[in-house]
């Protein structure tokens, strides 16, 4: 019996092996670097597939994969030629391209209709998986894993790059029409309140800004394409929204204490939305001397930290105490600028159309599934953010980890059609 079962965990291993692989790389975003492994090997595996069958390069999806790749590396490639520090331009530049080749991977697999519909699941669980976990390290001061709590940021798995209310904000659209799909299971009014607690909880206020343009693009789209407003399907996830925003607000001194702080960006008081940006005006400020001095092509992929203290003022935060200044701009639109040019700009701005080239298509034939993917791509790229580097290798991973489930509901008439 034991041989029958193991047998069996073999062959579902075996049958399944490419959903294992793509879902690996969400689960190990919760890890410092670990979640190379999987994206390497499925960048491997993507070049292989194209010089074992070059007639993928006729394939619609792969066409628009390398239109998008194209957007945001072409730029990258530009800023080499009088990059600061050019050997670490390069490798950012150069190494950036297996990005295109584990997205080829994923769109091969993806468009695969059985495939699609097997790892969707998987993804709301995996992220259920994550909130839980994160609870319990609330609850009790440690996770499964026995990473600590450290008020008053909530990590779970993702201690202590403490990363995991942004990939919950990122997949926030995903998650929630999932769980609209499968509305008469009631239980999943629970996992709401879960989603939302830990997404709170996780004290990264650039997450919940992210969270509210997702929530809000996600509503917009769902009432456009009912063609109704749908309010009963509406009322109860929003009052929910309500209820735990404002139970963990009163309740939580150390959420209440942050969010007092982030309604500051609205005071028009310098020095409070300083605070309400945990110190990023400084950065802003010298970002844009950058800019006037590299407007073309910019300093060089990841190249802000080196420049920053020969463009700072004598008394910026960030070189006064001996420090050499933010690892990058804190906001993506001007990491764009300073690190890639206009050119970068133009590429961005390309990227930006395509989007809403199919955000109109995906109205149009009323594709909420594919709608969401697209949310989560317009969300890991918005011109705010104000988290993670753009062109780091943990963000970009991230973003291309998305990307091609958009790609394929963009162009695939079998997921259009159903």
């Amino acid at each position: 019996m034991t041989r029958n079962i193991l047998q069996t965990s073999l062959d579902q291993i075996k049958n399944n092996w490419s959903i294992l692989l793509i879902l690996s790389a969400l689960f190990l975003f919760s890890t410092k670097a670990l979640f190379n492994i999987p994206l390497t090997i499925m960048a491997i595996l993507g070049a292989y597939r194209l010089v074992k069958n070059p007639a993928l390069l006729k394939v619609p999806q792969i066409q628009l994969s390398y239109l998008l790749f194209a957007c945001l590396w072409v730029p990258m490639l530009f800023s080499l030629v009088d990059a600061e520090e050019i050997f670490r331009s390069s490798k950012t530049t150069f190494l950036y391209i297996h990005f295109l080749f584990s997205c080829i991977f994923m769109v091969d697999e993806l468009r695969k209709k059985e495939i699609l519909k097997k790892i969707i699941p998987g993804i709301f669980f995996m992220m259920t998986f994550f909130c839980l976990d994160a609870m319990l390290q609330f609850f009790t001061g440690k996770n499964l894993f026995g990473y600590p709590y450290s008020p008053p940021l909530l990590g779970g798995m993702f201690y202590p790059k403490n990363t995991l209310a942004h990939f919950l904000a990122l997949l926030s659209p995903v998650y929630f029409e999932y769980m609209r799909r499968h509305k008469n299971n009631y239980w999943m009014y629970a996992c709401v309140v879960l989603y939302l607690c830990v997404l709170l909880l996780g004290g990264k206020r650039s997450a919940w800004i992210m969270f509210l343009g997702g929530g809000v693009l996600y509503a917009a789209c769902l009432i456009f394409i009912s063609k109704t407003t749908e309010y009963k399907k509406i009322l109860v996830p929003a009052i929910l929204i309500i209820f735990v925003i404002s139970a963990l607000s009163l309740s939580y001194p150390p959420l209440k204490k942050r969010l007092t702080v982030t309604s500051g960006l609205f005071s028009g008081n310098y020095e409070t939305i300083n605070k309400a940006t945990a110190k990023r005006l400084p950065i802003w400020e010298t970002g844009l001397v950058i800019i006037k001095s590299h407007w073309l092509n910019g300093v060089g992929a990841r190249n802000f930290r080196h420049v920053y203290a020969d463009f700072a003022s004598a008394d910026n935060y960030y070189i006064s105490d001996g420090r050499s200044g933010p690892t990058h701009p804190h906001l993506t639109v001007l990491e764009v600028l300073i690190e890639t040019g206009s050119i970068g700009l133009i590429g961005y701005l390309l990227f930006w159309l395509i989007l809403a080239k199919y955000a109109r298509l995906f109205l149009l034939s009323k594709n909420m599934p594919g709608m969401c993917w697209l949310i989560s791509t317009m969300l890991a790229t918005m011109p705010y953010n104000t988290h993670l580097a753009f062109y780091g290798s943990y963000w970009a991973s991230a973003l291309w980890w998305v990307i091609p489930f958009f790609i394929v509901y963009a162009r695939h008439e079998d997921v259009l059609d159903s």
